[in-house]
């Protein structure tokens, strides 16, 4: 590593959704990196997590429900997320902060983050509604200090999942993780205020995401951008304004 005071240990931690621990890693070949630096590697699955904080989110119905997140990576004195550039069924656009927080907190809760306790009873919009503010809850305590995108090649579309890709041939990175979701939203061709997440952190706050109040280096967006397909479910994405929000965001 070349950074001045390099770190003690790297842990690289996943909590993925496949059958067995540890299949994530070996996917993505991860095992690999363990002897290729001259620092300490450790690979963590979340989902083998025993140690959580809990935190209070919003169901569709306005009632309370805990959300687990992993002391693991609570105690990091530094978190970096690297997401993959994708359109979301959700909140338009899955990026840094929500590939840290969804892809950490406890497995089962998941799914709460979307308001509801199973998939098949997901509704639009209040959906986006809850997702919007429980990402901002969470985010006060998990919010990456670095966050980077991978653009080279993301996902269009009816994301996350599927196969409809796109060369976007960026990658970004920001101390502000709201700041490199705006940027990277808006070279995918969404206007980062109109997202749900992105205005709340703005209004709050917790990170900048207008694009005027975000200096770019290296490059315009507007020289590399490339506009994704949106989800067929984007009017109704677009509508998570809460006229009671106010009093959901707050930490309690």
């Amino acid at each position: 590593l070349t950074c001045p005071d390099p770190p003690g240990e790297i842990l690289i931690a996943e909590g993925g959704n496949e059958e067995h621990s540890g299949e994530s890693f070996d996917n993505f070949g991860y095992p690999a990196l363990v002897d290729e630096y001259d620092v300490q590697i450790r690979l963590v699955d979340l989902n083998q997590e025993t140690e959580w904080e809990t935190e209070t989110i919003y169901l569709h119905d306005r009632s309370e429900y805990q959300v687990h997140m992993p002391r693991t990576v609570l105690d990091c004195p530094c978190t970096i997320s690297v997401a993959i550039a994708k359109t979301h069924d959700v909140c338009c656009v899955t990026l840094a902060l929500k590939n840290m927080i969804m892809g950490t907190i406890r497995k089962e809760d998941r799914i709460r983050m979307h308001g509801y306790p199973e998939h098949k009873a997901r509704e639009l919009p209040t959906e986006a509604e809850r997702l919007a503010v429980n990402l901002i809850r969470l985010s006060r305590h998990m919010k990456p200090d670095i966050g980077v995108v991978d653009g080279t090649t993301g996902l269009q579309g009816n994301g996350p999942g599927g196969t409809d890709t796109v060369e976007l041939a960026i990658a970004a990175a920001s101390a502000d993780v709201f700041a490199v979701d705006a940027v990277v939203a808006q070279a995918m061709g969404f206007e980062p205020v109109t997202l749900g997440f992105l205005r709340y952190a703005h209004e709050l706050g917790l990170g900048v995401a207008d694009l005027v109040e975000i200096e770019v280096l290296e490059t315009a967006i507007e020289d590399i951008a490339v506009p994704f397909k949106v989800h067929e479910d984007n009017v109704l994405q677009l509508q998570w304004q809460d006229d009671e929000a106010s009093n959901y965001l707050q930490a309690k």
